[in-house]
């Protein structure tokens, strides 16, 4: 068997398809390409050196495929055959398209095959075409059908060539009967000569429409009154086709008067409508035009993204489901010293501590199941803590499906420090009292149990919420501390739940509660006692799920906070009168922590008053450090201090007022000690459980209170008392150890 040479295929192909307008080739018996002409470059994007030696079926998107098999000819026949085939062709490039495949099959004298020769028609537009003139007709054929109006196709003679069944209902002919009849037949008589006019004019394209009111005839004899709007319609031959569309308005007739107004609508429908079809042809062939400026707006919206995401200066990222980096910004990707690329495929694990990153996936799964959140989150980057304010959302797909997480972190650090809780909290206690409830306050810290601090007024319970947050693990998240009884009662539920735009007179817009606000962090409820018993009951029902709703919303919003609640209140006396409810003193009581007075840990005053003049010194901006004399702070641990904590740091502020100089002056409580130094205490009689024991423990508590106001000094205890210093002895033998032995001095 002879090949075809490349020079014969050549000459073959110049003389027929290389000028021609479609991409066409030659390929030889195996189905390799060995000749294209420049219409097939244009198409399919390679140049001729790559053309040459392509398989025809690398052009087709599904792999596999093979020129039809159309068999030898046979005996007597032309030695070729030919073939037309649409495929779907792929371009060099990877875009794909539909082809019309035009071969002829070349075979020799042994009827064997000898070479292809294929034109290819791009059908991907006529296609589109094709079929949108299909819904077009089908369009116009439902609104033909389904009208409610009478509608008909008459020729230049004015017979019915077609109706809908409108007309039919309308006139009471069957469609047989009509299609004998010209429209003459169906008017009244007294119109015949201005329809006639009317039909003549549209004939003569002397007007392109027209409308009438006239009477028509039914085909029982009676008649009623007809609106007729004719338009003309130019067939290729040269012939002009009516086509009518007639309204039944005999009610308006009857009724003219007052339904006049409702003339102008029904024409306005009318024209509307025959508009629509007028247009409905121009809009399809605008539609190619119309997707090509979409495609390029898309383009130009996906630039304009692009260059937002690039350039902003707070961190993007795209997290998939398995929560790997698809994708950040530089913003992002500079914090860590990296590329954009290098993120990719790294797992918050690869970036940050153990801790935070099991904080950040827990966050994650949640967006995963559907939630946005926003919290405030630290995190240590390079060494250096940086605060985040969070914002995660589901990534959707076009079914959504949630695929992915979308996260938003803007760097808040600087804010975040102005009112940061992160300056000591742990100071060096000296009393035993404050040094146990600091040990069950770090116990408490490692669990996220809910904790009630109780304590007279003024003790620090706030304090110590700030240290259990500190010590807890979510330190790295927001603290925020609200006072239940500074709230308003009509206001309580929307500052802790939050509320919804419109929920109440005055809510323009949406607002997050102190609970949503909170994500990741802890709230303080002070005073938690004073809340109505209403939003009690909410309340609960939030510590039971952690989830709720917000006032005048229908969405569950989880959260994950830690809840601290303190009070001055006894919550059991609350509860017993009916103020409180046992429920939720339950709730609230798993783990109580009591604050001691100031007065039963005297020791602490020092270090206190030197916490507190430091605050103050740096609070009114002072050039110099306020001290105070060491005899002034035993004024101080003599005072007993019914304010506590909040009393003393005020004494000290009045001092820094009052004082001229570096030296501070409590000359103000000097009558408030010598009041103080009246004990009070109440006895039962009969004495119980003896009047020698209670002697006894009146005696043990003036030595204590002497003690402490001399700081330990023994010889001035007993100065302070009346009494020798052996008599003090004495009696310090029948005192526990905790009181003698820190002071033997």
């Amino acid at each position: 068997m002879r090949s075809l040479s490349a020079k014969t295929a050549q000459h073959l192909f110049e003389a027929m398809y290389v000028h021609h307008p479609h991409a066409a080739f030659v390929a030889d018996r195996k189905g390799n390409i060995v000749a294209v002409n420049d219409a097939f470059k244009t198409l399919f994007g390679y140049s001729k050196a790559e053309s040459i030696g392509l398989k025809a079926s690398d052009l087709v998107a599904n792999s596999g495929w093979r020129f039809p098999d159309t068999g030898p000819p046979s005996s007597g026949q032309q030695k070729s055959k030919k073939f037309k085939i649409e495929k779907k062709l792929r371009r060099k490039y990877g875009q794909c398209f539909l082809g019309e495949l035009n071969g002829t099959v070349i075979f020799d004298d042994q009827n064997n095959l000898e070479a292809t020769i294929t034109i290819i028609f791009d059908v991907s537009i006529i296609k589109k075409i094709q079929n949108a003139v299909q819904e077009q007709d089908k369009f116009i054929t439902a609104i033909y059908n389904n009208a409610a109006q009478a509608i008909s196709s008459t020729d230049e003679d004015g017979r019915f060539i077609e109706i809908n069944p409108a007309f039919m209902t309308m006139f009471g002919y069957t469609r047989e009967e009509v299609l004998k009849l010209t429209y003459l037949d169906i008017t009244h008589p007294a119109y015949h000569q201005k329809s006639k006019e009317k039909a003549a004019a549209l004939l003569r394209n002397e007007i392109d429409a027209y409308r009438l009111e006239k009477k028509y005839l039914r085909k029982d004899g009676s008649t009623f009154w007809g609106d007729v709007s004719v338009t003309g319609t130019q067939k290729p031959n040269g012939k002009v086709l009516s086509v009518g569309i007639i309204v039944d308005i005999s009610e308006r007739k009857k009724a003219e008067a007052a339904l006049r107004l409702h003339h102008d609508e029904l024409e306005n429908r009318v024209k509307k409508r025959t508009a629509e079809l007028a247009a409905s042809h121009k809009k399809l062939i605008n539609e190619i035009a119309y997707r090509a400026r979409v495609q390029e707006g898309l383009k130009e919206s996906e630039h304009r993204l692009r260059t937002i995401f690039e350039t902003t200066t707070v961190s993007v990222f795209i997290k998939d489901r398995n929560l790997k980096y698809t994708m950040a910004n530089p913003c992002m990707a500079n914090l860590f010293d990296k590329s954009p690329d290098e993120l990719v495929g790294l797992t918050d694990k690869d970036l940050y501590t153990e801790d935070e990153s099991r904080h950040l996936r827990q966050v994650d799964n949640r967006v995963l199941a559907g939630e946005t959140i926003e919290e405030v989150h630290s995190r240590m980057i390079n060494g250096s803590l940086i605060t985040f304010s969070d914002n995660r959302t589901p990534m959707r797909d076009a079914s959504g499906n949630i695929i992915g997480v979308c996260g938003i972190s803007r760097d808040i650090t600087e804010r975040h420090n102005t009112n940061s809780v992160r300056d000591s909290t742990d100071y060096e206690f000296q009393s035993a009292a404050m040094h146990d409830t600091l040990v069950q306050a770090r116990t408490v810290a490692r669990t996220n149990t809910i904790v009630l601090l109780t304590g007279e007024s003024g003790v620090g319970k706030d304090h110590l919420a700030r240290y259990i947050h500190m010590q807890s693990p979510y330190s790295a998240g927001p603290y925020f501390s609200i006072n239940c009884g500074a709230i308003p009662s009509e206001l309580a539920e929307s500052e802790l739940f939050g509320h919804e735009r419109g929920a109440f007179s005055g809510a323009s817009r949406k607002k997050r509660g102190i609970f949503e606000l909170a994500e990741g962090g802890t709230v303080l409820m002070n005073e938690i006692g004073e809340l109505p018993l209403l939003l009690q009951v909410k309340l609960l029902t939030f510590f039971d799920t952690f989830a709720f709703t917000r006032v005048g919303g229908e969405k569950k919003i989880a959260v994950n906070a830690r809840i601290l609640a303190a009070t001055n209140r006894n919550l059991g006396s609350e509860v017993a009168s009916g103020r409180f409810r046992k429920d939720l003193f339950y709730r609230l009581n798993i783990m109580p922590i009591e604050v001691p007075p100031l007065r039963e840990r005297i020791e602490d005053i020092p270090v206190i008053a030197r916490k507190i003049t430091t605050q103050l010194a740096k609070e009114f901006q002072l050039p110099y450090e306020p001290k105070i004399r060491a005899s002034t702070l035993k004024e101080l641990i003599r005072y007993p201090w019914p304010g506590n904590v909040r009393e003393l740091k005020n004494a000290i502020e009045r001092a820094i007022i009052l004082s001229r100089g570096q030296k501070l002056n409590f000359d103000f409580l000097t009558r408030e000690c010598a009041d103080a130094s009246v004990d009070a205490r109440a006895i039962a009689f009969p004495p119980v459980p003896s009047l020698p024991e209670v002697v006894l423990e009146l005696k043990h508590q003036f030595v204590r209170h002497a003690l402490a106001q001399t700081s330990g000094v023994k010889s001035e205890a007993a100065e302070l008392l009346g009494i020798s210093r052996f008599a003090l002895l004495r009696l310090l033998k029948g005192l526990p150890p905790d009181v003698t032995k820190p002071h033997a001095k």
